[in-house]
């Protein structure tokens, strides 16, 4: 579990904010 969380933090990391914020927009529709 612990690991988990660990890879999705390090991924989220990686993607540039406006990409987040696209991905949570796409989530909202």
């Amino acid at each position: 579990m612990r690991n988990k969380m660990n890879m999705k933090n390090k991924m989220h990391k990686c993607v540039p904010r406006n990409s987040q914020i696209n991905l949570s927009a796409q989530e909202f529709e």
